[in-house]
């Protein structure tokens, strides 16, 4: 997060302005309890050579991209095979 207040949000890439440029902007409206994204500059396709341990990069279209092949060539494939694979890319 670059800036915030109780309010505003904003989201940047850690790589935003030199190799990325995903970005997210959200507001709170004072008559709501509910966020809204203003501003979305995505998909974010960035992945970190060094993903942290609790991979905040590794998001649903990250594993789609990886592991469609395997899907659909047997849809009934299980949880620790799609593991075992994203934890032998990544």
């Amino acid at each position: 997060m670059v800036k915030s207040d109780s309010r505003f949000e904003d989201w940047r890439c850690p790589h935003y302005g030199t190799s990325c440029n995903w970005r997210v902007h959200a507001y709170q409206n004072a008559r709501s309890t509910h966020w809204k994204i203003t501003k979305y500059f995505g998909p974010h396709t960035c992945v970190s050579s060094s993903l942290t341990q609790d991979h905040l990069k590794l998001d649903s279209d990250v594993i789609a991209s990886h592991i469609v092949s395997m899907v659909t060539e047997k849809p009934d494939v299980f949880i620790t095979q799609i593991i075992e694979r994203m934890r032998s890319i990544f």
